[in-house]
């Protein structure tokens, strides 16, 4: 089970030229390291690795603390490659921060370098063939002039139809969809939100599977 991010890189670099940036660049750990796991004409998957130095403060059986500092080491694992349309990064498992990791980028390209969120528009889902819809959330359904609640469907076949079985007429807002995806003749689970965030339940990932989940969900 993992996690995956998608966002929209903005380069003033071609995708050639930008790719053997990071990659030339990378010579010093405390500063950014490449690690290169699949490199082909349109897309790139690696390791990003950054020497990082934690303090910690803990404490000693007689109640007092002791400050001890340590050196790590961050660890992301990303995809970057292009679609019709876009330049995509996509994060695996991502920590908390990215800002050390976008920076290396950017020190790569340019000051025209950017990166922008991808939105899902989870109400065009309604007319979306899914093989199955396990869960849908929604939030703010309008139950009448002055009652509003969030509801989540659980259904064993489709729970934006059974959603729709409730017959409300009011204002809606769908946020969460937990599904069975079918994908090469393999059947998985896969939870996504309006933030293009999904967690998949399959033992790999691969450049075809994110193909497959952008172009189906997202693009």
């Amino acid at each position: 089970m993992f996690r995956l991010n998608f966002y929209k890189l903005n380069t003033k670099k071609d995708f050639k030229d930008f790719i053997k940036s990071i990659l030339t660049s990378s010579t010093d750990v405390e500063k950014g390291y490449i690690q290169t796991l699949e490199q082909k004409e349109d897309s790139l998957h690696a390791i990003f690795y950054l020497k990082v130095l934690v303090e910690e403060k803990i404490s000693d059986p007689f109640g007092g603390t002791e400050n001890i500092t340590y050196y790590s080491y961050q660890k992301i694992e990303f995809f970057i490659y292009k679609s019709e349309k876009y330049l995509l990064l996509v994060i695996k498992d991502q920590p908390k921060s990215l800002k050390k990791f976008i920076d290396y980028l950017k020190n790569n390209d340019s000051l025209f370098f950017s990166i922008n969120n991808f939105n899902i528009k989870m109400e065009n889902l309604f007319e979306k063939i899914i093989f199955k819809i396990i869960k849908a959330k929604f939030n703010d359904v309008e139950l009448s002039n002055n009652a509003f609640a969030n509801i989540e469907v659980n259904s064993s076949a489709n729970a934006l139809n059974d959603f729709n079985l409730l017959q409300l007429k009011g204002s809606k807002k769908l946020t969460k969809l937990k599904i069975i995806e079918d994908f090469d003749d393999i059947y998985f689970e896969c939870e996504f939100n309006e933030k293009a965030s999904f967690l998949l339940k399959i033992d790999y990932v691969n450049l075809k599977l994110i193909r497959h989940i952008f172009d189906k969900y997202i693009s």
